[in-house]
């Protein structure tokens, strides 16, 4: 028997059902570092937004998988949850970077004439790194 490890190329990366968020660094295969973006759209086409808009906040929520087998439930009613699909130190801090993006993420392909879905590949991440706008 003969096994080998085989690098993959790129992969569409549009609409995926689970995102990967982080940094992976595994002995034997080495470092994976896993980003996503993405574009917001207006509630309502063409709203009233006035000559000098602030955004004031802006929230994110990134859904995690949890154990429901070693959920505890407190006295108090609340409840503690086991992450899964986490790696490395449970009780190592992140940084969560989030920045503006310069790049229009469109969603009909020009190359398919405006028929097509436009595809966004795994290897893009210069692309979008390149057009970062001001600081995280």
């Amino acid at each position: 028997m003969v096994a080998y490890n085989q690098k993959i190329t790129s992969v569409e990366s549009n609409n995926l059902p689970v995102n990967a968020l982080g940094i992976y660094d595994d002995p034997a295969f080495g470092k994976t570092t896993a980003n996503f973006a993405t574009q917001l759209t207006l509630a309502v086409v063409n709203p009233t937004i006035g000559s000098k808009p602030v955004i004031d906040n802006v929230i994110l929520e990134v859904p995690y998988f949890t154990d429901a087998t070693k959920l505890v439930s407190k006295p108090d009613g609340s409840h503690v949850y086991t992450l899964d699909s986490i790696y490395g130190d449970s009780n190592a801090k992140i940084k969560l970077s989030v920045y503006e993006s310069g790049c229009f993420m469109r969603n009909l392909d020009p190359i398919g004439g405006l028929q097509t879905q436009q595809k966004y590949f795994t290897d893009q991440d210069s692309d979008f790194n390149s057009l970062k706008i001001g600081n995280r």
